[in-house]
């Protein structure tokens, strides 16, 4: 019967914080929508107007540190940013919350690693915060 068998303990450290950005890995950000080539009355930007951009190798990760960019998606100013809808409303962000540039906030980023079981896993790590500017990059 039921009582002979044995029964699994499931496996789960997750604390549901990551969640979000695993289903949502961009942050909920969308794609820039562009105005139709013949539809003069259309006042955003068109695709033609868009200089082109030197194509980077690590597609997903900007060519950004794994652990710089994982930092930055699990973020929540990160997460905020979706709401951002304009060029205009992202160089207002930057001139209001951005002090200096440098991947990692000053004084939260260590070389050494975590030490102790999955403590990546439990979201434990002294890897740092990721500065205002990257994540608006």
């Amino acid at each position: 019967g039921a009582r002979g068998r044995r029964v699994m303990v499931k496996n789960n450290y997750s604390s549901g914080r990551n969640d979000d950005r695993l289903q949502n890995p961009n942050g909920k950000n969308l794609p820039q929508a562009f105005a139709d080539v013949d539809d003069k009355d259309d006042k955003r930007e068109n695709l033609t107007d868009v200089l082109p951009c030197h194509p980077y190798s690590a597609v997903g990760n900007m060519n950004l540190n794994s652990m710089l960019i994982e930092n930055i998606r699990s973020h929540d100013y990160f997460k905020g940013l979706g709401e951002l809808s304009t060029f205009e409303e992202v160089v207002d962000q930057i001139y209001y919350d951005c002090t200096y540039i440098t991947p990692w906030r000053p004084g939260t980023h260590k070389a050494q690693r975590a030490a102790g079981m999955c403590s990546g896993l439990r979201g434990v790590s002294n890897a740092g915060v990721p500065s205002t500017a990257y994540m608006l990059l």
